[in-house]
């Protein structure tokens, strides 16, 4: 399992309450869980495993632009972290699959 890269925990880590105290506890711990709230600065498309898994594969083969992504292996879920209002851009991508979205209003935590 690949942790956050930097660039990572500084785009997911400016949507918090808290930035400094967000990165912080990420820098102590990076898999310690923190609670981001949607529709700010992202939202999150989360969708089932086994299409989010080959959603990804197909982003990173191509080397297309991707934003952090969260794996749910206890949900069987994948939740890809986008720009707020980007995401009918990915709907229209996703073939198969109704996604759920997480946007403004709701709250996302990292385990």
């Amino acid at each position: 399992m690949q942790m956050m890269t930097k660039r990572g925990v500084q785009w997911l880590s400016a949507a918090a309450d808290s930035p400094e105290e967000c990165r912080t506890a990420w820098t102590r711990d990076p898999r310690a869980p923190y609670t981001l709230p949607t529709g700010r600065f992202f939202d999150v498309v989360v969708i089932e495993q086994r299409i989010g898994l080959e959603t990804f594969e197909q982003l990173d083969r191509r080397g297309l632009p991707m934003g952090p992504v969260l794996a749910d292996w206890g949900a069987k879920q994948v939740g890809f972290f986008l720009p707020s209002k980007s995401r009918q851009r990915f709907d229209d991508k996703v073939k198969g699959e109704t996604p759920h979205p997480r946007s403004t209003g709701t709250w996302v935590r990292n385990r």
